[in-house]
């Protein structure tokens, strides 16, 4: 009976921990406040919205956009536009496609045209929070997007209109 007993301790031991690992506290979605941020001023309207990783828990990117309200060309400064936590500057920012050459085409040629009333727009991702991808044969991205922590999370935007340099900052309130 002793022997039948500690068989049936083991069993119901082995049930109880795999229970405990299949009940463990699940992760948070984090939430952004606004959902979208907008600015505008007499050169441009820009907005930002907070795009979730893709098991939908996270932010790791920004869908950002710049329409150009003037009857000239606009440029964006992307050497200049900076990734912002929590008012402070945390680096450049990197977009979807990103391999080493566009980067060498980036830091050589940093301005990004903006015509007379169109909208430019594209996903960025904090430089700062990306790590290389090791397999990149496999996803076809050279880098992976790290998620933007809780605290206020954005963009210092600047557009140049000839010499003069436009700066906004929108930005948005990410919780867990």
């Amino acid at each position: 009976m002793n022997k039948q007993f500690l068989w049936k301790m083991i069993a119901l031991c082995i049930i109880f921990a795999f229970a405990g690992c299949a009940s463990g506290p699940s992760a948070k979605v984090q939430t952004s406040n606004p959902k979208i941020q907008r600015v505008s001023n007499e050169y441009f309207k820009a907005e930002i919205e907070p795009l979730l990783n893709k098991d939908g828990k996270f932010y790791n990117a920004f869908h950002f956009s710049v329409t150009n309200k003037t009857s000239a060309d606009l440029y964006i400064e992307w050497n200049h536009t900076y990734y912002l936590l929590n008012g402070k500057k945390q680096g450049l920012f990197f977009w979807d496609g990103i391999d080493w050459e566009a980067l060498k085409k980036a830091k050589e040629h940093p301005l990004v045209k903006v015509a007379a009333g169109i909208t430019h727009t594209v996903e960025i991702f904090p430089q700062k929070l990306a790590g290389r991808n090791m397999k990149p044969s496999a996803s076809n991205e050279r880098y992976l997007r790290g998620f933007m922590p809780a605290g206020e999370n954005g963009v210092l935007l600047t557009v140049k209109k000839g010499d003069k340099l436009i700066k906004e900052k929108l930005t948005v309130l990410i919780k867990e």
